[in-house]
């Protein structure tokens, strides 16, 4: 499954009526109770791969938060006052911003998935 922006699109975000992630989860969890059993299974089966595949990329999601925050502590251990310096701290701060709102928008998506 190939991760895009589209999955960390929100409600307010999203050129579509909903995010596409939260319309596809609904549909395959209706799906999945269907009294035919082909299409409980592969409605089954699809939603696993899906929430193993946000799975993985949780555990990307958090490499990638862990390497920005230490990046971001090393520019602040370096110290410095002028603009070059704070200009560095901010775009540090705005990628670790970046990737902390990924992380939080994921695990919501995995507690919809899991909760339904």
């Amino acid at each position: 499954m190939a991760i895009s922006d589209t999955l960390y699109e929100e409600a307010e975000t999203t050129t579509h009526t909903l995010p596409l992630i939260s319309i596809l989860l609904t549909w395959l969890n209706t799906m999945s109770s269907s009294p035919l059993r082909p299409i409980r299974h592969t409605s089954t089966y699809i939603a696993l791969k899906i929430v193993t595949e946000l799975c993985v990329q949780a555990g990307d999601i958090s490499k990638e938060l862990n390497l920005k925050q230490r990046q971001k502590d090393m520019e602040a251990k370096k110290g410095g006052v002028g603009p070059a310096f704070q200009k560095k701290m901010k775009e540090a701060e705005a990628k670790v911003k970046e990737v902390h709102g990924k992380k939080v928008r994921l695990e919501e998506i995995m507690k919809d998935s899991f909760d339904t």
